[in-house]
C-alpha cells in the first residue's frame, strides 16, 4: 500500500521555522493560487491583493 502524502507534516515544519513573532500569530489559510487559476492574475501582485481583500474585505483570515 503506498503510504499518503500528510501535507500537514510539511506545513508544521515550516511553521517551525517562522521566527517572525507576528507572522507567526497568523492563521494558515493557502495561498492564492487555490483560489485563483490564471497566470495574468497570479503575476500581478496588484491583482493577487484585490482578490485577496475581496474575499476577505476586512482583514481578518481566520
Amino acid at each position: 500500500m503506498v503510504e499518503r502524502l500528510r501535507p500537514g507534516r510539511f506545513a508544521a515544519a515550516l511553521l517551525e521555522r517562522v521566527d517572525d513573532a507576528v507572522l507567526a500569530t497568523l492563521p494558515c489559510i493557502g495561498g492564492i493560487d487555490q483560489y485563483v487559476d490564471s497566470a495574468d492574475v497570479l503575476s500581478r501582485p496588484e491583482l493577487t491583493r484585490d482578490i485577496t481583500m475581496a474575499a476577505c474585505p476586512t482583514g481578518d483570515l481566520s
